[in-house]
């Protein structure tokens, strides 16, 4: 039965038998499978049968816990990419989880899940401003993406919709939904009535700073 849950551990289909199997037995086999050659799916198993305090080798637990919390500053290439998917699909569907028809998540974009759009879309220059390169500076991986353009951010969320659940439109917010939304130490891109793009939070020193870039495309 444990090889036969091992094959199929990235088939979404298996996910609730696999996660059904873990509240009985030990599945310390299925984590070590996940842990090396880990993927979106595998990962998400994984997760959820930690929140569900499954049977598995504690030295394992915790190394697919580093995986999944830390993953995103490994040296490991795909490892880090693989984490930074994680958190992204996390992010989304938690957005998901209260079933309302309009939700705004309470965290910006990182860098590091920014960057998966970038390679994702890379015949196309949609890196931020003060980016040398087109990759972020590893000091600010979990750090909110900032210098992006309104046309970037409406890039950004066409690329969530192609890449993620079609039943659920990501965009920008609007300014009217923006009414109890109080923390002007974030900024982010919003669209107005007139249906223009501003930014969210800036103060008066903000503005008289702003300079203005023109990007190659």
């Amino acid at each position: 039965m444990i090889d036969l849950l091992i094959n199929n551990v990235n088939n979404p289909f298996w996910s609730e038998i696999i996660k059904f199997y873990s509240y009985r037995y030990n599945i310390t086999k299925i984590i070590e499978s996940i842990i090396k050659n880990p993927t979106l799916q595998s990962l998400n198993i994984g997760y959820e049968c930690l929140i569900n305090r499954a049977f598995i080798d504690n030295n394992l637990k915790i190394e697919l816990e580093n995986i999944i919390t830390k993953g995103i500053f490994s040296y490991n290439k795909d490892i880090a990419k693989i984490s930074a998917e994680f958190r992204l699909y996390k992010r989304l569907e938690d957005m998901k989880k209260d079933n309302l028809k309009i939700f705004i998540d309470n965290s910006l974009i990182t860098n590091a899940e920014y960057q998966l759009f970038i390679d994702d879309i890379i015949k196309k220059n949609y890196k931020p401003l003060h980016w040398k390169t087109n990759r972020f500076v590893k000091e600010n991986i979990n750090k909110p993406i900032f210098g992006i353009s309104s046309k970037d951010a409406l890039e950004f969320c066409n690329w969530l919709n192609t890449k993620y659940d079609k039943k659920i439109k990501y965009r920008l917010p609007l300014k009217e939904e923006l009414n109890n939304f109080n923390n002007d130490r974030v900024k982010f891109w919003y669209k107005n009535t007139s249906n223009d793009y501003f930014i969210y939070g800036l103060n008066a020193i903000d503005i008289k700073n702003i300079k203005t870039y023109k990007k190659k495309e």
